[in-house]
């Protein structure tokens, strides 16, 4: 008996391997969010420590 190969290109509604889906870009925002309200808070924190610094000295 014979070997039997059937290739997916020539089985009729093939239509090729699915493309991945693409990542939406929103998390790139969400995460600039986070970094730029860490960054506020640190600064905030940093002025608040230097001006207590300043009055206590």
């Amino acid at each position: 008996m014979k070997d039997l190969t059937i290739r997916a290109e020539t089985l009729p509604g093939w239509t090729g391997s699915p493309v991945p889906p693409k990542r939406s870009p929103w998390w790139v925002v969400g995460v600039a969010v986070v970094v730029l309200a860490a960054l506020a808070a640190g600064v905030r924190w940093a002025a608040r420590r230097a001006r207590q610094a300043q009055e206590v000295g």
